[in-house]
């Protein structure tokens, strides 16, 4: 048996697995996973691979039962024999000594991994503030995020620190729109819909957003190498409850979201933008603490 033949085995026996099982628990009970390890200490990320447990969601969405007759409870028990399934998985892909160049390997282990060790930092709220809102770019930026999304920037970046507080301060795992309360006052109840809507998918919207050729297309080996496509919509919408995959994915899709979203929507247009607006941003830096350079 060849080395493909002995991944496709083992995926075809994952999802087996996982359609024993209601999708919605296998989900949420991998979700409390990943927040009761979070990878704040090198002991827990040894415990389980986030990357694991965000495939095992990433699998749950594309080929599991969401039916509740007749389906087996899915608890710790069953989480772990599901997750040693794909920690078996992950070892029969390629050794470091299988690739061309060593450097290959850690390129994609470090692209798989080093977002998931970025502490949450105020500053990329400002950069981005910075970067979008404050630029002579300012309208063009703008208008192209009002016609993706329907909001301001301004706005996406305040719900979104104010959304992190509930994730990264109060510890939560999940928000409901009742959270911004007075936040209301100064956001309408449209806004926040849009901004709820904007960074969440439901259960049909994630296995339609994944089934896409773009992440479904792939053969295993790369599957598993790659970081995970929820990094665009890091909440999950179920029961009128937007649970948060991980703080640290919803940190890492907030500072980027604005960037990826825009740049996606109208490549061209963007960076020939973007470009002048980065350069700039570099020169006002270089400018604050003083450091001359040659224009």
């Amino acid at each position: 048996m060849t080395d493909n033949q002995k991944l496709e085995k083992q995926y075809k026996k994952i999802i087996n697995r996982i359609q024993k099982y209601n999708g919605y628990d296998i989900i949420l009970t991998t979700i409390t996973f990943l927040h009761r390890n979070e990878p704040n200490t090198i002991q827990r990320m040894q415990n389980y691979f986030f990357w694991s447990l965000f495939f095992i969601i990433k699998l749950t969405f594309l080929y599991g039962n969401f039916f509740s007759y007749g389906q087996r409870g899915f608890g710790d028990r069953e989480f772990n024999l599901l997750y040693k399934m794909i920690y078996d998985l992950e070892g029969m892909n390629k050794l470091p000594s299988e690739y061309d160049n060593v450097n290959i390997w850690l390129k994609t282990e470090a692209f798989k991994q080093f977002w998931i060790q970025e502490k949450p930092n105020i500053t990329s709220f400002t950069r981005q503030k910075l970067l979008f809102s404050l630029d002579i770019h300012r309208l063009f930026y703008s208008k192209l995020m009002k016609t993706i999304s329907g909001l301001e920037i301004n706005d996406f970046i305040e719900l979104a620190f104010i959304s992190m507080s509930n994730f990264i301060v109060k510890k939560k795992s999940s928000l409901k729109k009742e959270f911004f309360g007075k936040s209301i006052e100064s956001y309408s109840n449209e806004t926040i819909d849009k901004f709820l809507s904007f960074i969440s998918l439901d259960k049909d919207k994630a296995q339609e957003y994944l089934n896409s050729i773009e992440f479904n297309n792939k053969k295993i080996e790369d599957q598993l190498l790659i970081p995970t496509p929820l990094m665009r919509f890091p909440l999950f919408f179920h029961n009128d409850t937007y649970h948060c995959y991980s703080k640290q994915l919803f940190y890492y899709s907030m500072q980027n979201n604005l960037y990826t979203t825009m740049k996606d929507n109208d490549p061209q247009s963007f960076m020939d933008k973007f470009g002048n607006t980065f350069e700039r941003y570099i020169k006002q830096g270089l400018d604050y603490i003083g450091i001359k350079y040659i224009e």
